[in-house]
Parts: structure tokens; C-alpha cells; sequence
């Protein structure tokens, strides 16, 4: 019997057009050689990907079932949570309680994005694969029996630091650092 697979990535790891693509690809050819069934969650209107042309790609069949999310939902969320998130600057700010606030990890993770990832849990996997913390927090419902596996691609907290995201690489490593704890510790 085929162990059943979900991967969590962000981009078609098919087009093979970056070297992340590459490797996540590489790990699905593997498992898919191995008997594994895998299924992906990905984006549309995310950064560079495109699924236009998904079945020209899967010509191996190394994706049995594709389930994309529209990131544009996720987008729409972070504009109407940043302004809140605004306002709550301004306010801590101005009672001098802005040292309690800390730099967070993004967090991609929707209300339509869970109901999304929900409806797919009901096909009972065996193993998720996530490769990104960003969406770490779809994975607290999971049932016990999945079993979790992190692919770290890049240590995301450093990357906000030398981006600007973040004006320290400590609120953001200890948001990454938690997530991982509730994904496999809890």
C-alpha cells in the first residue's frame, strides 16, 4: 500500500526554475520512485510561480493531486492586519509601551487558507512535508498519526533582518523557533 504525502511548498517545485525548486523536486522524484503518493499544496498569484502549464510539467505524474490556494487572499489579510497592527504601534508608542512589542515571523496562514487545508486533511496522509515556516500554523490540527516533516530552505528570520522586514533578527528567530516547538513538541 502507497504511503500517501502532502507537500506544503509555495511555488510549482515542477518548473525547476530555482534551486529550491530543484531540490524539493529531487525529494518528490525520490519518494515518488519509492512508492509514495504525493499531493501538493500550492499558490497561485505567488511571486514567480505559474500553473498554467501544470500538467505539461507533471508529465512524470510525480503529483497525483494538486490543491491551490490563491495568495492573493493571504495578501488582502496582511494589508487589513498590518493597518491594525499600525494602530497598535501607534498606541503602544504613545503610552511608552512599545518595548514590550516584538518583531514577528510573516505568518501566511489565512481563516480561508485553514478551511482550505482542512478539507484537504480529509484525505488522511500519512506524511506532510512543509518547507516553509510561514505556514507552519495550517498544521495544528493535524491528527497525531500524520507524521510533520520540516525541509528548512532558509533561516527566515535572518532573511527579514537583512531585508529591513524586521529591525532585529531576535523577535523574528524566536517566532520561527516557536512555531517549530508547536509543530513538533506539543
Amino acid at each position: 500500500m502507497k504511503k500517501k504525502v502532502l507537500f506544503i511548498y509555495p511555488h510549482n517545485f515542477l518548473e525547476r526554475n530555482m534551486g529550491t525548486n530543484n531540490r524539493v523536486y529531487e525529494i518528490a522524484k525520490y519518494l515518488k520512485n519509492n512508492n509514495f503518493s504525493i499531493d501538493l499544496y500550492s499558490f497561485e498569484n505567488f511571486v514567480s510561480s505559474t500553473f498554467n502549464e501544470f500538467q505539461k510539467y507533471n508529465n512524470e505524474g510525480i503529483i497525483d493531486k494538486l490543491f491551490l490556494y490563491d495568495f492573493n487572499n493571504t495578501q488582502k489579510y496582511v494589508r487589513v492586519s498590518s493597518a491594525k497592527g499600525k494602530l497598535q504601534k501607534l498606541i503602544l508608542s504613545l503610552f511608552k509601551l512599545n518595548n514590550i512589542q516584538k518583531n514577528e515571523l510573516d505568518d501566511w496562514v489565512t481563516p480561508i487558507m485553514q478551511e482550505q487545508f482542512n478539507e484537504i486533511l480529509k484525505n488522511d496522509y500519512d506524511y506532510i512535508v512543509m518547507f516553509y515556516v510561514y505556514t507552519g500554523n495550517l498544521l495544528n490540527f493535524t491528527n497525531e498519526k500524520t507524521k510533520k516533516v520540516y525541509f528548512m530552505e532558509d533561516l527566515l528570520s535572518v532573511g527579514h533582518y537583512i531585508t529591513g522586514l524586521s529591525s532585529e533578527i531576535g523577535g523574528p528567530l524566536e517566532s520561527e523557533i516557536k512555531r517549530l516547538e508547536n509543530l513538533y513538541f506539543k
